[in-house]
């Protein structure tokens, strides 16, 4: 098998946090800025698979922790986390305009994002470091409006969706003894069921139908049926 080889694309030297990609790679949404340093971010978008960038109108006085994506690349949800302006930000039309999703802002979130394939479910896992109490939100209109879920309270970590909205997967992270959690839905987040985990300080994936979990928390790489 040839040696596979990565090549850096044009963006711009960033502290780049996140990405997320269009279900056919060619629209590339890359997000960055670091809180804890207090270093300023933003938003930029390819639309040529990396060749070349643009910036976004996205705030750039924020660092941002997560960005998630319809598969087209129409739809894009970010979380900015810690300093400044923190909060959940939405754009419909490719990154060329944002607004703030209606869901309460906290002095020091730490925050992660997740889309369905069509854009229309959108969720949000907020973790308040200030009082070390979650939130997970939920929109099914592409963030015009959105809802809390009753999930149970815990230091959320990472977030995914099936692609049609209905199965949400939130990871836990674990404590110093490996323990930790994974919260599913099957129903948008109305109802939850809580799992054990195998310390899930990392980040969790699904499978388009949501019956395949992927998980990468401290030494280890798990996966799950469900």
């Amino acid at each position: 098998m040839a040696q596979l080889q990565w090549v850096q694309t044009s963006a711009p030297s960033n502290y780049w946090s996140s990405i997320a990609c269009s279900a056919n790679g060619t629209t590339l949404i890359a997000a960055g800025g670091y809180a804890d340093g207090g270093i300023s971010g933003g938003i930029y978008i390819s639309t040529n698979s990396g060749i070349t960038w643009f910036e976004t109108s996205a705030p750039t006085n924020v660092a941002w922790n997560s960005v998630a994506s319809s598969w087209d690349g129409v739809t894009l949800v970010a979380a900015a986390t810690a300093f400044f302006t923190p909060g959940i930000y939405i754009s419909t039309n490719s990154g060329v305009n944002w607004k703030t999703a209606s869901v309460p802002t906290f002095e020091y979130p730490i925050s992660v994002v997740a889309s369905s394939g069509n854009g229309a479910t959108l969720a949000a896992a907020i973790f308040d470091d200030g009082t070390s109490t979650c939130y997970i939100y939920i929109s099914t209109n592409s963030g015009v409006t959105w809802i809390q879920s009753a999930a149970p309270s815990s230091q959320l970590t990472s977030i995914t969706l099936s692609a049609n909205g209905s199965k949400i997967v939130v990871g836990e992270a674990g404590d110093i003894y490996g323990n930790g959690s994974i919260l599913i839905s099957t129903n948008s987040g109305r109802t939850w069921t809580q799992t054990s985990g195998p310390g899930t300080s990392g980040q969790i994936a699904s499978s388009a139908d949501g019956t395949k979990l992927a998980l990468a928390g401290g030494a280890y790489v798990y996966t799950l049926l469900c």
